[in-house]
């Protein structure tokens, strides 16, 4: 009798387990917001896609003009010695 019991008491809480499981709708929230935040992000890189490429290539070719100015007025001598 007492297998029976132990039995009936574990079934019951299994469906218990059970039910929770299919109604916890906590992880879903969660990516559902990811999911609207990404389209929003997409949304806007298509809405803004030319201003965002003559930002990026002004910043490239800024940073090559820069690049070729990297040392002047720098004194080298690389006939001097260390130390």
């Amino acid at each position: 009798m007492q297998l029976y019991a132990n039995l009936t008491w574990m079934a019951a809480k299994a469906k218990q387990k059970f039910r929770e499981f299919l109604f916890e709708e906590s992880g879903e929230v969660n990516i559902v917001a990811m999911l609207i935040l990404i389209a929003i992000a997409v949304a806007l890189a298509v809405l803004f896609k030319e201003q965002i490429s003559e930002l990026v290539s002004g910043l490239f070719n800024q940073i090559k003009g820069d690049a070729g100015s990297i040392g002047e007025g720098v004194d080298y001598d690389p006939s001097a010695t260390l130390g």
